[in-house]
């Protein structure tokens, strides 16, 4: 008789069966859109897929329902990942009681909603509203900052201050995706979040260092070759956000008094759809 996988196995082999990498996310969420079109489906749910696209997302997410179905097993004994299911919501109660953050818990839900295929699981379980004020993420001096030296990675801070790209954006551009247009410097991400291209504007004031920067490198070159871990990327893209929406306006962001049209092109700039994700996490 066959042994059976431990839960840990069992979770890593259905994730697993999910994988969509080098796929499109954005191409498939347009396509599960016309084809719910075509078959009179609407609402949100329309741009849904199936799949996990990102390695990223992959890992988080394994790591997660590894947590879950070790913390079912020993409190509940289940042996079978199909007997965990069950105690998803006692699982986010038992986080919420330990203090977890709207973030964690939203994450861990959406993780658990992923590995069982059931986008309204945990729906019975009211989660805080993920507010601005509990953000400490890229907010303030941290540890990892006294490791991470700004002089010996001088071209990275610079042009992650210049572009605010992500970091697997960063690892996959070539010197060939910086490029001039009409006067000023672009740079062309090829696949951003959900798989979307878009095109970032440099900012003015580090046009000619971010030249300089590429200046000796052939177009298949990677312009960073190097990224240490401890480099604070999200940090570099909210100066990014904030130094942008100053060029666009003249002045600091204030929520009280919105430049919506600047707003779109921050956020487009980001990678990102929705204006509150900018305003929330980005802008102060």
């Amino acid at each position: 008789m066959a042994k059976r996988p431990s839960l840990k196995k069992q979770v890593v082999d259905k994730l697993a069966s999910l994988a969509r990498f080098g796929e499109s996310k954005f191409e498939a969420k347009q396509q599960a859109i016309a084809d719910n079109n075509l078959a009179g489906i609407r609402g949100w749910n329309s741009a849904r897929t199936e799949g996990i696209f990102s390695i990223q997302t992959m890992l988080s997410y394994r790591r997660e329902s590894i947590k879950f179905v070790a913390w079912a097993q020993a409190r509940f004994g289940c042996k079978f990942l199909s007997d965990t299911r069950q105690y998803v919501t006692d699982y986010l109660e038992y986080k919420l009681n330990n203090q977890c953050s709207p973030w964690t818990l939203q994450h861990s839900r959406a993780a658990l909603r992923k590995l069982f295929g059931e986008p309204h699981l945990g729906g019975e379980l009211r989660l805080s509203i993920r507010r601005k004020s509990l953000i400490s993420r890229s907010r303030g001096p941290k540890l990892m900052d006294w490791k991470f030296s700004f002089q010996n990675n001088r071209d990275l801070v610079d042009f992650c201050r210049a572009t605010g790209l992500r970091r697997h954006e960063l690892q996959a551009l070539s010197a060939g995706d910086v490029y001039r247009a009409d006067g000023r410097l672009f740079v062309y991400v090829r696949q951003g979040k959900g798989g979307r291209p878009r095109t970032v504007p440099i900012l003015d004031n580090f046009a000619d260092r971010v030249a300089e920067i590429i200046r000796d490198k052939q177009p298949t070159d990677p312009v960073i070759d190097r990224i240490p871990c401890r480099a604070d990327i999200h940090g570099f893209r909210r100066e990014f956000a904030s130094a942008l929406y100053r060029q666009l306006t003249g002045g600091n962001f204030d929520p009280r008094q919105k430049d919506m049209a600047a707003l779109q092109v921050v956020s487009a700039a980001l990678g990102h759809n929705r204006l509150d994700v900018v305003t929330r996490n980005y802008l102060d």
